[in-house]
């Protein structure tokens, strides 16, 4: 662990990974909970500020053999990519503000929303290599979410090769971490073209998107 950071919070939920050792998401979730307190705890460690072609903040605030624990910070109008989570084995997000979650199916190259449910404050969302999702802070306000990732193979990285899609373009790359939002003007991955995507998913995409009436950070559509 990163001794800059002393979160009590993050320690306690760290702890009782490292005692109970689970072995998949759902296990994981049993033990992960919001505790009161916990969002004005994480606050003053927010990435708020990060870089404009970072469509939203990232840092690392635990970090173990097995496991480690981000700090997600959302502007208004910040976004991920559409994403998996390459080798993770299991792990979990817990909202500490309200977001909006999609959830994706990719079977024969050929993307497809499957799932468009908010994700509230307090809830835990599945986070393993076969999900795929792309969520936002589609408030105008600030927020905050705790991401967790772990595996069960010591030879791996966590979340290594995961795999990232552009409707936009109807290309996908990999990336070693994070799922920022397309900028063809910084990208500098192999990209792979894909099938087609659904055309209404492709409207629930760009209309998410601009939900807040102005494009996210670094965002370019390309027509």
């Amino acid at each position: 662990m990163d001794i800059s950071f002393q979160l009590t919070s993050i320690d306690n939920i760290a702890q009782k990974i490292i005692d109970t050792k689970p072995r998949d998401s759902h296990q994981l979730i049993k033990i992960v909970e919001i505790s009161p307190g916990m969002r004005d705890e994480l606050l003053p460690y927010h990435d708020f500020d990060h870089p404009k072609n970072e469509s939203y903040g990232r840092r690392l605030i635990y970090e173990s053999s097995f496991f480690c624990i981000y700090l997600m910070s959302w502007c208004p109008g910040d976004f991920t990519a559409i994403h998996d989570h390459g080798s993770t084995q299991w792990g979990c997000v817990l909202a500490l503000d309200d977001f909006a979650h999609r959830l994706y199916e990719f079977n024969n190259n050929y993307l497809r929303l499957k799932d468009d449910s908010p994700f509230l404050t307090g809830q835990t969302a599945r986070v393993q290599s076969d999900i795929i999702h792309m969520m936002g802070n589609t408030s105008n306000k600030n927020a905050l979410s705790v991401h967790i990732y772990g595996t069960n193979n010591p030879d791996l990285t966590v979340a290594q090769h995961s795999c990232v899609f552009y409707p936009e373009i109807n290309q996908l790359t990999y990336t070693q971490g994070a799922a920022f939002l397309y900028d063809p003007t910084s990208c500098s991955h192999e990209l792979h073209d894909f099938n087609t995507i659904e055309k209404e998913t492709l409207s629930d995409y760009y209309s998410l998107l601009f939900s807040n009436k102005t494009p996210p950070r670094k965002f370019n559509v390309l027509y």
